[in-house]
């Protein structure tokens, strides 16, 4: 009899702890584009980068409810990843960047983008590159030449990096209106010079 109400308690033990981790809250992974700005207009050049293609790794961190009580108590002010561990053991294709790019992020809504990004590029010299920026919609001329807000495309001001490699992380910093932070999330890739 004791045997069996020790099976029940742990069997009662890993169903919770199922429950716990599938009522976690999900970030959709921003898709990175990067385009050819050399390229004729209706014939621009890109590539996406997210793991669903395996040229991304995206882990979410942390993500709890904007308005919850539950908040992030880690640092927020800088991108202090060790890309190059974190990559050890994966097997990633590497992403492509031209000379001449424009980087933005797509697949998310306005209202779960994230609030900033903190930018990370390992260079292979040994030096890191590090900015911080918010995340804002991307304004582009409509038919009648007005600019209006794309609210699902967000530009990066991407650095330009020495070395025809260099490893890069993302990481995504969700705040409320009290800048609290609710939700981070990490996105790695490698990008190599065309």
């Amino acid at each position: 009899m004791k045997l069996i109400s020790k099976y029940i308690l742990v069997c009662f033990f890993i169903l919770s702890i199922s429950f716990l981790v599938s009522c976690q809250k999900k970030v959709d992974e921003p898709i990175v584009n990067i385009e050819d700005t050399l390229t004729e207009k209706g014939n621009l050049k890109s590539i996406q980068l997210q793991e669903i293609k395996k040229n991304t790794i995206y882990e979410q961190v942390f993500f709890g409810n904007e308005n919850g009580n539950d908040f992030f108590q880690g640092q927020i002010d800088r991108n202090d990843i060790a890309i190059e561990d974190k990559l050890l053991d994966k097997n990633l294709k590497s992403g492509v960047i031209p000379e001449n790019y424009y980087v933005f992020l797509t697949g998310v809504t306005n209202k779960k983008k994230p609030t900033y990004l903190l930018g990370r590029i390992e260079q292979i010299d040994g030096k890191v590159i590090q900015w911080k920026q918010e995340v804002k919609s991307v304004q582009r001329k409509d038919a009648n030449g007005v600019y209006q807000y794309d609210v699902y495309q967000y530009e990066v001001g991407f650095p330009k990096f020495e070395g025809e490699r260099a490893n890069v992380s993302f990481r995504y910093i969700w705040l409320n209106k009290e800048n609290k932070c609710y939700g981070v999330a990490d996105q790695l890739f490698i990008l190599k010079k065309i």
